[in-house]
């Protein structure tokens, strides 16, 4: 079982221990889905905002919907057979190994959302609207960044309603990528909420 302690020490998993995705689905739903976290910052441009999460942005959070061979589709039910244990990471290696192995350094990033959205342990940027950008093709409006040493980690945000945003997806880059370039507006967190979304 993954705890909180666990998740504020996380660097990574190894050979010897590798991810158990069942233990991370259900750490992911007690502490992480189903939340609202309210963030207060200096910004004139943009005061506080709210990032909202749900257990079944999880697998797209993951990339399944890019996954070949697998029976079901929907986001919802793709979470409940997280949840049950019943899609580990064997299976979906063994589902659609291209995939995977494609995928598979995203997956292995998502216990960090934990100190991103709790402990603000990444930079905080909005998009901006009047520069084309691959985020703003994509409709991202804000981004949360982690810079490691060789790769570059990229929590994605689409803005719902005026000043509530979402998670859709989980991105990697390396260092110094082409897709990394945009023109973004940083913002200092002074102060974060978490409350209950049920």
């Amino acid at each position: 079982m993954y705890t909180v302690d666990w998740a504020l020490n996380f660097n990574g998993f190894s050979t010897n221990e590798p991810m158990n995705l069942h233990s991370f689905t259900l750490f992911y739903d007690k502490y992480i889905a189903d939340k609202s976290f309210t963030y207060t910052t200096s910004s004139k441009l943009l005061p506080s905002f709210v990032v909202e999460t749900k257990g079944n942005q999880l697998p797209h959070l993951m990339g399944l919907q890019k996954w070949n061979n697998i029976y079901i589709k929907q986001p919802d039910k793709q979470y409940e057979q997280l949840l049950r244990g019943e899609w580990d990471i064997p299976f979906l290696q063994k589902s659609d190994e291209g995939t995977y192995n494609e995928y598979r350094e995203r997956i292995e990033f998502l216990p960090h959302l934990y100190r991103f959205l709790y402990k603000l342990d990444c930079r905080i940027k909005l998009v901006n609207k009047d520069m084309p950008s691959p985020f703003k093709r994509r409709g991202i409006n804000m981004i949360f960044q982690k810079d490691e040493k060789k790769l570059v980690y990229v929590l994605e945000l689409r803005e719902k309603a005026p000043s509530i945003f979402v998670p859709t997806s989980v991105t990697v880059h390396r260092k110094n990528a082409r897709s990394l370039v945009a023109k973004f507006s940083p913002l200092e967190i002074t102060d974060v909420l978490v409350e209950s979304n049920i």
